[in-house]
């Protein structure tokens, strides 16, 4: 009893604050102030607004509410996962990498990820698999990677110059005034 009592006294016992008075969460994203219910949140608790515990550190006592400073935009995306029991989809003027980043921010968990990497028809890059023999590993590497070195830049500066050169001499022969 005591070290429950004396856990409130120090931290503020945010969420039972809520649940007395209602069951709805207030979080502010950057100036944008959401309303979540406080069911919906512990439906997810290993998530950061799921779990009482993570998302204690970011509770505003003036204002009564939860501050986050992130993306707002990708914040509308993050709630609708929690209240639509998990359905997760990146808003369109959302670039991937910053959508990405905030679903591990949130620690929405890998079956997040897998949807939004589904939904992205995203893959794993393999490595591409070089020659054997050491002649033909150089050659290739020379001539695939250019910026590997200052041979396969030369190399490649000059390939593009005669495509360039064969090209305007295609059109040039075709103008009327050539023949």
């Amino acid at each position: 009893m005591m070290s429950q009592s004396r856990k409130t006294e120090n931290h503020g016992d945010v969420d039972s604050r809520i649940s007395e008075k209602s069951s709805i969460v207030r979080i502010n994203v950057g100036g944008c102030q959401f309303e979540i219910s406080l069911s919906s949140l512990n439906a997810f608790p290993e998530s950061l607004l799921g779990d009482e515990n993570k998302r204690k550190i970011f509770w505003n006592t003036s204002r009564q509410e939860y501050f986050f400073g992130r993306h707002r935009t990708c914040f509308e995306a993050i709630l609708y996962y929690y209240q639509s029991n998990g359905r997760l989809r990146r808003p369109d003027n959302v670039p991937l990498d910053i959508f990405l980043e905030e679903i591990r921010f949130f620690q929405l968990g890998p079956k997040a990820f897998a949807q939004v990497v589904e939904s992205e028809n995203l893959r794993e890059i393999k490595p591409k698999i070089m020659p054997n023999e050491r002649w033909r590993r150089f050659i290739w590497q020379h001539l695939q990677y250019p910026e590997s070195s200052i041979l396969a830049r030369g190399i490649y500066i000059i390939s593009m110059a005669i495509t360039l050169l064969s090209s305007i001499t295609l059109a040039i022969e075709t103008l009327p005034s050539s023949r």
